[in-house]
């Protein structure tokens, strides 16, 4: 048994934490845009964090649950309902067969994840399960989820003895709390990139804020601001790019590389989004304003480490819980 897209949303695809080492051939890593909202969805349900996870968008899918599952939502709150009932993020919810899971309205964020225990049967490509949708390959069919697909579980053997016809949801005892990894939302720290230092006046003009431009989505953020000029014409050769690289458009416009980037790039690149920040700026949405503050390769160091250890800390715990809670 499965779920059943009764209603797709906007872009509703599968993804895992990316696919590495095919760069070379033009492939990009990919991956869920939001890494930290996509490895807390399955620790909550105690996947192993390689197991991939449904990013949705807004407008997000209707579901209908074909099997009873232990779910998990985390990342951007689009106010996830039961049939009606309200359901909690950043918890696991046991849900039984028949039921539709729904998204009501954005509060927060650009990007949903929903884990089930025991994951989602699928096939990899190229040792992942991300959605390469430029290539049509990975995830389900490579392709965004349409209207009747259905997707199967892996083989699991939960049961939730507790319940009853007359509560047919559960929300176990324990909630993850990811409010530290999205303090300040709106403000990314960079490192100066290697061209950053042909910007005119660049600590300075790095500094303004900027708008999200509307067509932005998961290959980059395009950028609203005053212009940078650079102190002198600049020619370069394509070089390699990645998540998080700031590129410096002809017409002065900045843009951001998202998870779908391309491997390499010809305009200059004025800075790199810490890999710390990856998560929020996975969740910054069309029309927000964006702030960058500039830090030093220590602190981007640093801040990734630190945000790691809490991280697994966290997984830990879970994993521990929801192990002590099958066992029952």
């Amino acid at each position: 048994m499965s779920i059943l897209i009764i209603k797709p949303g906007i872009l509703d695809s599968f993804q895992d934490l990316g696919r590495f080492g095919y760069s070379h051939w033009g492939i990009n890593p990919g991956g869920a845009a939001d890494p930290i909202a996509f490895q807390l969805a399955n620790a909550l349900v105690g996947n192993p964090q390689e197991a991939a996870v449904l990013e949705c968008h807004f407008p997000a899918p209707q579901i209908l649950i074909e099997k009873d599952c232990l779910i998990s939502i985390t990342g951007a709150n689009f106010t996830p309902n039961v049939d009606g009932t309200p359901i909690s993020m950043n918890k696991p919810v046991f849900l039984r067969a028949r039921q539709v899971l729904h998204f009501e309205s954005p509060v927060f964020g650009a990007r949903t994840y929903v884990a089930v225990h025991g994951g989602f049967k699928l096939e990899k490509w190229l040792d992942s399960y991300s959605t390469l949708l430029k290539a049509k390959v990975g995830g389900f069919q490579g392709r965004s989820l349409v209207k009747m697909d259905r997707i199967e579980f892996k083989e699991s053997v939960l049961n939730c003895p507790e319940m009853d016809c007359h509560h047919p949801i559960k929300e176990l005892a324990w909630k993850v709390d990811d409010v530290s990894f999205y303090k300040e939302s709106n403000v990314l720290s960079i490192v100066a990139g290697k061209e950053a230092n042909k910007v005119l006046d660049f600590q300075t003009k790095i500094s303004q804020p900027y708008k999200i431009k509307t067509n932005s989505d998961r290959m980059a953020l395009n950028l609203e601001g005053d212009a940078l000029q650079l102190t002198e014409p600049v020619e370069m050769l394509s070089t390699g790019v990645q998540r998080g690289t700031l590129q410096l458009l002809p017409n002065g416009a900045l843009l951001i590389l998202n998870a779908d980037h391309q491997t390499t790039g010809g305009y200059p690149r004025v800075g790199h989004v810490i890999k710390a920040h990856w998560n929020k700026l996975g969740q910054i949405t069309p029309r927000s304003t964006l702030h960058f503050k500039l830090v030093s390769l220590y602190e981007a160091e640093n801040s990734y480490i630190e945000q790691q250890k809490e991280l697994k800390g966290i997984v830990d715990q879970c994993i521990e819980r929801i192990n002590q809670w099958i066992k029952k």
